[in-house]
């Protein structure tokens, strides 16, 4: 299905989580993910959201790191953009692989 991308942003946050590399003690986990906002609004009226696949933002502009200028560079290339998605059984959207790299090609 496709939909329209309004805006991309990027959430992070930590977890606590046992160590066990580095001996007992707890140390935070990192977690990332890149969503999207898409136009549509679902039947209660709220904003219909998905997410970028991070491996492929750090294949199509080669980098490891995803960076909040990326981040912004990357919503500069999807804002009013139709791209193609996936839903899940949950309920959630996918933007699909190679969606990203054919505005950046094209951008």
């Amino acid at each position: 299905m496709r939909k329209k991308i309004k805006k991309v942003y990027r959430d992070e946050w930590t977890t606590q989580t046992q160590g066990i590399q580095y001996g007992n003690g707890v140390y935070p986990l990192r977690h990332t993910k890149t969503w999207v906002d898409f136009y549509d609004k679902d039947e209660k009226g709220r904003t219909e959201f998905g997410d970028l696949d991070e491996d492929e933002i750090r294949s199509v502009f080669n980098r490891e790191r995803i960076t909040e200028q990326l981040v912004t560079l990357i919503n500069d290339l999807l804002h009013n953009k139709w791209v193609e998605c996936t839903q899940d059984r949950s309920g959630y959207y996918h933007v699909k692989v190679g969606e990203l790299r054919k505005y950046a090609e094209q951008g």
